[in-house]
């Protein structure tokens, strides 16, 4: 699947060659692949593509996302939390069944990945507006009295 992904940015970031593209891997085990090793290698040759391994991205690097695509991870996480519009990419598209806040329109895989991002794109403020409603459903600054309601109201259930 990873082989597929890799195929689609790579496309895209020949498609879009005004947007930059960071690739950001967690291990090295694409390493072994001779097929992945050589889109990433195609991916490096981009002038719009930056490829990472086990780099932490801090909050400087986020702020200046236009757009995150990528495997449900704490940077789709991340970025969804701060306003960036984002699409969550599903190798077996089990992920809808799990998270109930992210929109149809949030979740692509390699049948409509293409399509997806150029309909995030092109209703890019639509698109934020859409994330920041989802921001306010699926996070939320911690506060010690709504955690005590929350508490109260369970305990009243557990009574009944």
């Amino acid at each position: 699947h990873i082989m597929d992904f890799l195929e689609k940015v790579y496309s895209l970031s020949k498609k879009y060659k005004e947007k930059n593209f960071f690739i950001k891997f967690k291990s090295n085990t694409w390493m072994y692949d001779r097929n992945i090793k050589q889109i990433v290698t195609n991916l490096k040759s981009m002038k719009n593509v930056k490829v990472f391994q086990s780099f932490i991205l801090d909050k400087d690097i986020v702020s200046n996302i236009d757009l995150a695509l990528g495997q449900p991870s704490s940077l789709i996480e991340t970025c969804v939390s701060v306003n960036i519009p984002s699409l969550i990419y599903e190798k077996n598209e089990g992920y809808a069944k799990f998270v109930e806040c992210f929109p149809e329109e949030m979740l692509c895989n390699k049948n409509n990945i293409i399509e997806k991002f150029d309909e995030t794109l092109i209703n890019y403020k639509i698109n934020q507006l859409k994330i920041q409603k989802i921001n306010e459903l699926a996070f939320y600054d911690y506060s010690s009295k709504k955690m005590d309601l929350i508490k109260k109201e369970i305990n009243e259930l557990c009574q009944k």
